[in-house]
């Protein structure tokens, strides 16, 4: 029962949990959007893959961007990027999602879509995608900074409770495909949707056509560390803090995470294997820090084993000067100790018992099958009848 009452004691904290995300993740998002400013030069941007079929039944994936920002009106600008792919070697994944944000964070100058270029902090949100909660994804949004000069804040929607823009986005996808497939001119390839969308009424939509995702060995290390709880954590931000106490370091493969929105600790995590020379990080420091130490790097010791080498230190020292009794204090005659031996108590075996109660004439059939303390009993009431034992137990 105890057992039982642990698990349903799990299962009970991750339900009050999940209510406190449902509460306060998409209100957080919300506060994001209420706080943009006309040229802040931020945005709080959507994603979500919102897949479809084709007339000939072949899968069109499509990773959904809207992007929103504050307008000099004061009211949201908002963009959606459609980002077609229907290679059946690409699948929705990190690589997929890579590559998309690959394209529009890039500088239209270096072929990128240019969409980002005047956003210096985007606030994404989504849900808790396989694609997205896996850390190759965290891994390569922690290096936004460096590559494309872009900080990022990243803040998932509940878990189940994560509708949002993109799904409405897709609906009017599907629905100008179907309109083009009465008129006998539906979409079948990416770039048939691309060219659809481009073509639509829909002023705000941009589509780009991925004919297949790049998928090299080296757009993700090989040896990435784990991130456990990824798909429980809603919020993570890539910068940590530096050897001064401020929170505007960024390295890449480090992150901060937190279950909910503004609420609680970070928990640090770095995602990249460091140089074996560098040692184990310290948890215990990471945490009170914020930010990745390694002790055998830093060639420095953790607040807790600091302490506990000097209070070793105190007491060693205090051990070497330690009062010892004199010897002089013993005077006069002194009393020797008397020792008592206590008698070795007797080692009875049972074949023994049993030898004994046949010289006293008792039936064998009558202790077959007893146990050595039942023997010993017998044993005595036999004796205590006045007859006389002939072989004595063996001591």
């Amino acid at each position: 029962m105890k057992q039982r009452q642990k698990e349903l004691d799990k299962k009970v904290a991750h339900y009050r949990q999940h209510l406190l995300q449902y509460e306060t993740c998409r209100a957080a998002v919300k506060q994001c959007e209420n706080e943009l400013k006309f040229n802040d030069r931020k945005c709080v941007l959507y994603r979500d893959f919102v897949n479809m079929y084709n007339e000939k039944g072949q899968k069109v994936k499509n990773l959904v961007l809207v992007k929103l920002t504050r307008n000099d009106r004061n009211t949201l600008d908002v963009v959606k990027l459609h980002n077609f792919c229907t290679d059946s070697k690409s699948g929705c994944d990190a690589f997929y999602v890579a590559d998309v944000f690959d394209h529009h964070l890039k500088p239209e100058a270096q072929g990128g879509s240019g969409e980002f270029d005047n956003i210096d902090h985007i606030t994404l949100c989504g849900d808790h995608g396989p694609h997205f909660a896996c850390v190759e994804t965290v891994f390569n949004e922690s290096r936004f900074f460096k590559k494309y000069a872009k900080c990022l804040d990243l803040k998932f929607l509940c878990s189940y409770h994560a509708y949002n823009r993109c799904d409405g986005a897709g609906v009017a996808v599907k629905k100008n495909a179907l309109a083009a497939a009465r008129d006998n001119c539906g979409p079948i390839s990416a770039d048939d949707y691309a060219t659809l969308m481009n073509k639509s009424n829909n002023s705000d939509t941009f589509s780009y056509t991925f004919p297949t995702i790049n998928r090299g060995a080296d757009v993700f290390p090989k040896d990435l560390t784990k991130l456990p709880g990824v798909k429980t954590f809603c919020e993570f931000v890539f910068t940590h803090a530096d050897e001064k106490g401020g929170f505007n370091s960024h390295t890449t493969g480090v992150v901060r995470a937190r279950l909910v929105p503004g609420v609680g600790e970070y928990t640090l995590f770095d995602l990249v294997k460091r140089p074996t020379g560098w040692g184990k990080r310290c948890i215990y420091c990471s945490h009170a820090y914020q930010r990745a130490t390694y002790h055998k790097k830093d060639n420095t010791i953790c607040a807790p084993g600091a302490k506990a080498q000097e209070l070793a230190f105190g007491k060693l020292n205090r051990r070497q000067h330690l009062s010892q009794p004199d010897n002089s204090r013993v005077k006069g005659v002194q009393i020797s100790r008397k020792r008592k031996d206590a008698p070795m108590a007797p080692k009875t075996r049972v074949i023994d018992i049993k030898t004994a109660l046949l010289a006293l004439n008792v039936a064998a059939s009558e202790f077959a099958g007893m146990q050595k303390q039942d023997l010993l009993e017998l044993l005595e009431v036999k004796r205590a009848g006045g007859v006389k034992e002939v072989v004595s137990l063996h001591v």
